[in-house]
């Protein structure tokens, strides 16, 4: 959850039983200014060689079938709030 300065945010929830890793992405070029906030994904950025030595490679065999579930969306400044409790709540130790 991204919560801007008016109150609103942008929410991305999804399983991390099927998407075990998060990625932040942030890109400031001359022509580009950028931010992944999370993007789900089954291993880090590192690259195929880096993340087949972690144990992070994840394969689909041919004519199989792999789903992940996720909500991606923007909600106003009520919503927020109560997404941002129920956040709380699962987060808690």
């Amino acid at each position: 959850m991204q919560r801007h300065p008016d109150g609103q945010v942008d929410y991305v929830a999804h399983r991390p039983d099927q998407l075990d890793h998060g990625v932040r992405w942030i890109c400031r070029t001359a022509d580009q200014d950028a931010l992944g906030f999370i993007l789900p994904a089954t291993a880090e950025p590192e690259g195929y060689s880096a993340e087949k030595a972690k144990g992070n490679l994840k394969v689909i065999p041919a004519g199989g079938q792999w789903r992940c579930d996720m909500i991606i969306g923007a909600l106003d400044a009520t919503e927020a709030n109560d997404v941002a409790a129920r956040i709380e709540e699962i987060t808690a130790p």
